[in-house]
C-alpha cells in the first residue's frame, strides 16, 4: 500500500449552468441497474452475531490456540467505532485463552485497562533484556490489526518465527514480517463471541460428565455397603476416564483403587468396599460435587499456560514500576514525560489525536495503562504528517474538547489548519514539543555525522511560535514545568484553540532515550 493521486477532470463550463447537450444521456441511465454490481462496504464494528455460523476450519483453529501453552495476543493500533466492545472482545479471548495481551499505546486497549488484567504495556523494554526474550518466546501469535511500531518487538519476532494469525476484516496485507501467517478476515469482536461459544459448548459437555459421577447427598453413603449397590454406583458412572487420579486426590480416593477392573457392577459388593479400601469419611457427596471435579479445560491442570503468563505479568509489574517511578521524579522537560503525563491528566473519554515521528514513539513506551476511555486517533503511513494540524481539528469539531500531540515540525507542516478557526466549533489543546528539528534523527546512525546531519536531518526551523499564534489569533502558552501542564489539561477549556508550548532539549532527550533503553 501507498499513497494514492485521484484526478477528476471536469469539463467547461464549471458554473451550474444547465447543459442540455447531456439531457439524451439521461433516458439511456438506469440507476438501479448500474449500481446493482457495487456491493456495500459491510461495516465491521457493528457485527450481528446471529448472522455469522462458526465455521469448523475456524474452530479447528481455536482448538488450536486453546491447546498452546505459550501464546500472546498482540492489539496493534486501532481506531474502532465502539471501543468498549472491542476492548471487551479481546479481554474475552485474553480470558478464556489465558495468553497476555500486549497492546499498543494507539489502541484503545491500554485506555480500558480494567477489562483485561494481564495486560502487557512495557513490551518494548521487556524484550530488550535479551534473557527474558528468549523465556517468553511464544509458539503461537494472534495479532490485531496491524502490528504495533515498536522495532523491538518485530524484530524478536522475526527472530522467534511463532505460528501467527492475523485478526483484520480488510483484505490488506497486515504482516510486514513476511512469516507464517494465516490471515482470518473477520472482526476480533465476532472472534471473541466464538471463542466464548465454543469454551461454553466445551463446559456443557464437562459438566455433563461431572454430572453422572454425582451422587445424591439425600442418602448417606455407609462402610456396610448397603448404600453401595450397583444401583447406586453404576458400572458406567464410575469408568477409569472420569475418575482420574488428578481429580480425585489420593487422601480422597485412591489411585490404585480406581482402576476399571475394580469398578464393575461384580466388584462393587460390600466385601470390597470396606473401610480399608474406601473410607466412608471420604466418600461424603460434597466430595463428588462438580466444583471437586473440574472439567479439563480448568486452567489450574494447565501449569504451563499459568507459568508462561505469570512471567509476563511479573516482568510488567517490575518494569512498569521503574517507568513511573522514573517519570514521577522527573523535573527537566524530557518529551517523553509528555505522553506518560496525558495517560493520567486528561478528562476521561478525551479524544487524543497524536502526531507521527516521536509522538507516537513516546505513547507507546510511555503511556500508562488506565480506565480513562481516552480514544488515540492518528495518521500512519508514507504519508502520516499530511494534514496533522486539519485532522486534529476535524475530530474537535463538535466533539467534547480534543487534545493533540505533536513535534513543531508535523505542527509546521499544516499550520493553515488555523484558516478554518472561523468555522470551528468546539475546543482543541495542542501540546506542542518544540525541539527545533525532526527528534526521531537522532535515535539514528547518521546522527554521528554533522554535517549533513543538523541541516538535512533535522532540520532545525527556529520559529517564533508565539508570533505564529498571534498571526492566526491562537492563544499561546509557553509550558515551564509539569505542574504548570498538569493544571493546564484537568479541566479543559469548552472553546477556541490553543496552543501549549514544550520547549525541550533534543540531543539531550535522545541521549536519555539511549542510556534508559538499555534495560537492567
Amino acid at each position: 500500500p501507498g499513497p494514492v493521486h485521484l484526478n477528476l477532470p471536469f469539463r467547461d463550463p464549471l458554473p451550474p449552468i444547465p447543459d442540455t447537450t447531456t439531457n439524451p444521456l439521461k433516458s439511456q441511465l438506469q440507476p438501479e441497474e448500474f449500481f446493482a454490481h457495487c456491493q456495500e462496504q459491510a461495516v465491521t464494528d457493528n457485527l450481528q452475531p446471529t448472522t455469522y455460523n462458526l465455521q469448523p476450519a475456524t474452530a479447528k483453529v481455536i482448538q488450536q490456540w486453546q491447546e498452546s501453552q505459550e501464546g500472546i495476543i498482540i492489539a496493534g493500533p486501532a481506531q474502532p467505532q465502539n471501543p468498549k466492545d472491542y476492548c471487551n472482545a479481546i479481554a474475552s479471548l485474553s480470558k478464556t485463552l489465558r495468553w497476555p495481551v500486549l497492546a499498543e499505546g494507539l489502541s484503545p486497549v491500554r485506555n480500558y485497562c480494567d477489562l483485561n488484567r494481564d495486560l502487557i504495556s512495557t513490551y518494548d523494554l521487556i524484550l530488550r533484556n535479551p534473557a527474558l526474550a528468549q523465556q517468553l518466546k511464544p509458539t503461537m501469535v494472534i495479532h490485531i490489526s496491524e502490528l504495533p511500531i515498536s522495532k523491538e518487538l518485530r524484530a524478536w519476532l522475526d527472530k522467534c518465527q511463532p505460528r501467527r494469525w492475523v485478526i483484520d476484516p480488510s483484505h490488506h496485507n497486515l504482516d510486514p514480517l513476511h512469516g507464517k501467517t494465516t490471515h482470518l478476515r473477520m472482526s476480533v469482536e465476532q472472534l471473541g463471541i466464538w471463542v466464548k461459544e465454543l469454551k461454553v459448548n466445551q463446559l456443557k459437555v464437562d459438566k455433563l460428565k461431572v454430572d453422572r459421577l454425582t451422587v445424591d447427598s439425600s442418602q448417606p453413603l455407609k462402610v456396610d455397603g448397603s448404600n453401595l449397590q450397583p444401583d447406586n454406583l453404576q458400572a458406567d458412572h464410575l469408568q477409569a476416564d472420569h475418575l482420574q487420579a488428578d481429580h480425585l486426590q489420593p487422601d480422597h480416593l485412591q489411585a490404585d483403587h480406581l482402576q476399571a477392573d475394580h469398578l464393575q457392577p461384580d466388584h462393587l459388593q460390600p466385601d470390597h468396599l470396606q473401610p480399608d479400601h474406601l473410607q466412608a469419611d471420604h466418600l461424603q457427596a460434597d466430595h463428588l460435587q462438580p466444583d471437586h471435579l473440574q472439567p479439563a479445560t480448568n486452567t489450574n491442570l494447565q501449569p504451563a499456560t499459568q507459568l508462561y503468563l505469570q512471567k509476563w505479568c511479573e516482568a510488567e509489574e517490575k518494569v512498569r514500576a521503574k517507568v513511573d517511578q522514573t517519570m514521577t521524579t522527573m523535573i527537566q522537560l524530557f518529551e517523553g514525560k509528555a505522553a506518560w503525563l496525558l495517560s493520567q491528566c486528561l478528562p476521561p473519554e478525551t479524544p487524543l489525536f497524536i502526531a507521527n515521528s516521536m509522538p507516537v514513539r513516546d505513547v507507546e513506551f510511555f503511556w500508562k495503562p488506565g480506565n480513562t476511555r481516552i480514544r488515540p486517533w492518528f495518521n500512519r503511513g508514507a504519508n502520516g504528517i499530511d494534514g496533522t494540524l486539519s485532522t486534529a481539528l476535524g475530530i474537535a469539531h463538535r466533539n467534547q474538547s480534543s487534545v493533540m500531540l505533536t513535534g513543531d515540525l508535523a505542527f509546521l507542516h499544516d499550520t493553515n489548519g488555523f484558516l478554518i478557526k472561523n468555522k470551528f466549533v468546539g475546543h482543541l489543546t495542542i501540546i506542542l514539543i518544540n525541539n527545533n528539528g525532526g527528534g526521531i534523527f537522532e535515535m539514528l546512525p547518521i546522527a554521528k555525522f554533522d554535517p549533513p546531519f543538523e541541516e538535512f536531518f533535522a532540520t532545525p526551523q527556529d520559529v517564533n511560535f508565539s508570533q505564529l499564534c498571534l498571526t492566526y489569533g491562537v492563544e499561546h502558552q509557553l509550558i515551564q514545568s509539569w505542574q504548570q501542564l498538569k493544571e493546564a489539561l484537568n479541566p479543559l477549556p469548552s472553546q477556541g484553540i490553543r496552543v501549549l508550548e514544550l520547549p525541550t532539549d533534543r540531543r539531550k532527550d535522545a541521549s536519555w532515550r539511549q542510556d534508559y533503553f538499555k534495560y537492567n
